[in-house]
């Protein structure tokens, strides 16, 4: 499991990358090897990261003590993606990012506001688990996101 840390700190970016690569390599040689690497690699994603509705969205925002705005943590990666640029980062990771400058503050109507943008236009929700609560509401990209690649793969991380 990530922790707040590991955000602010740049290394879940890190490891985003490195899974990425890892993908990018399995889809031009499909050597087992590397899907079975990204396989284990993926044992307890399923654990933190979820599918959630407005409903369990709003829950987590209006209980949440601060919230923020900030760039999806792909998008560094994937600078040329159209799809929705922020997520929203609650409690201690929000308060992390913001000290970083990696996010902003943000009120509770606007964050709600964002996500019921993302769903209206099609994009799924995952919610991560970072330091042991649910602090990161992913504005998804589908063909981005590394969690829907591995599942793209029949590599399961995502609760739905």
């Amino acid at each position: 499991m990530s922790t707040v840390d590991d955000y602010a700190s740049g290394r879940v970016l890190e490891g985003v990358k490195k899974t990425e690569q890892m993908i990018d390599d399995f889809n031009r040689t499909k050597d087992s090897k590397i899907r079975n690497a990204l396989k284990e690699k993926s044992k307890d994603s399923e654990r933190y990261h979820f599918l959630a509705d407005m409903t369990e969205l709003e829950a987590l925002i209006r209980n949440a003590k601060k919230v923020a705005i900030g760039p999806r943590v792909c998008l560094e990666i994937h600078q040329d993606c159209k799809q929705p640029m922020d997520s929203v980062f609650l409690d201690e990771l929000a308060g992390a990012l913001v000290s970083v400058g990696k996010a902003r503050k943000a009120t509770k109507k606007e964050a709600s506001l964002l996500l019921k943008k993302g769903l209206e236009n099609g994009y799924p929700h995952i919610v991560t688990i970072v330091s042991g609560r649910p602090l990161e509401l992913c504005n998804t990209c589908n063909e981005c996101c590394v969690l829907w690649k591995r599942e793209k793969l029949g590599i399961k991380c995502i609760r739905k």
